[in-house]
């Protein structure tokens, strides 16, 4: 397989990769697709259920994404369902073995949860928390993969040793989601300097790009969940600003809390897999505990 992307932001879903996307492609050096999720490293059996627009199938229409790149410029994938696959780590090795990884992880009950609203968000999950959850957690239990669930998207020890089993460790990095939020010019940085872009911390900001909160009501609800459709030609006439001020006090009401014990149970589900991941990549998760 020819190789096209020089790194990869491999995810995880629901953890900056999209703010990273927005924030790398203001940088000379690097050129980032126009379609930041193209997919095209999963399995055929993964991107079973996914609309094939949303998918890149062929190395022609791959390499088609990245030829406005600029000589010299570094190309980025950032498909952040990538950690989860099974099948991404060693496809992507096959295609370039000297591609940069870069994987973005948050403590894994806040991502759950946020993949969660997320759903809710965009009209795709109407059962309340505890069931959805109480589902996966018995779907995996019984082998089934829930791919890509909200809990399996959060278990990240297996996933990252997919990765380190292909690739060498120098060439993975990884970005602590809560760091990158309290301290993202250091982060984008360090992320610049893996990749071998020149960081210029003038050009760089991290905004954060998704909106937060529920649907109002069905008609909002529908508006958001259609908003592919319109949304291109509306960018067009509207600064983002307004566009963001009316989503966030017309379109969205925020989200009820968590019960208390929902996040007992998830961090009793995720405390092997922190466990094992900190001894895996030799770093200490407390912040996640």
């Amino acid at each position: 397989m020819a190789c096209v992307a020089d790194f990869y932001v491999v995810g995880a879903m629901k953890a900056g990769t999209t703010s990273v996307y927005s924030s790398l492609d203001k940088l000379p050096d690097i050129f980032c697709p126009k379609m930041k999720e193209p997919f095209f490293f999963l399995s055929d059996f993964e991107k079973e259920g996914i609309p094939s627009h949303l998918y890149i199938d062929s190395l022609q229409e791959y390499e088609n994404l990245y030829c406005h790149a600029l000589p010299g410029q570094i190309k980025g994938d950032f498909s952040a369902i990538y950690l989860w696959s099974r099948e991404a780590a060693k496809n992507i090795h096959a295609s370039n073995p000297n591609a940069k990884i870069i994987a973005i992880l948050r403590s894994p009950v806040d991502r759950a949860i946020s993949h969660y609203r997320a759903n809710v968000r965009d009209g795709t999950e109407t059962r309340p928390i505890e069931k959805a959850f109480s589902a996966e957690i018995n779907d995996l239990s019984n082998g089934k993969s829930a791919a890509p669930g909200y809990l399996s998207c959060s278990l990240y020890a297996e996933q990252l040793k997919r990765y380190l089993k292909h690739f060498k460790r120098d060439q993975v990095h990884i970005v602590l989601f809560e760091t990158l939020v309290k301290s993202p010019t250091a982060e984008l940085a360090a992320i610049s300097n893996h990749i071998g872009a020149n960081f210029d911390e003038g050009m760089l900001n991290l905004t954060k790009v998704h909106a937060t909160g529920k649907a109002t009501n069905r008609v909002t609800n529908f508006i958001y969940r259609n908003r592919a459709c319109f949304m291109p030609a509306l960018k067009f006439l509207v600064r983002d600003k307004i566009i963001h001020h009316v989503r966030d006090n017309f379109i969205f009401s925020p989200y009820t809390a968590i019960p208390q014990d929902t996040i007992i149970n998830l961090k009793a589900f995720f405390a092997r897999d922190i466990a094992e991941l900190q001894k895996t990549l030799s770093i200490q998760l407390d912040c996640w505990k």
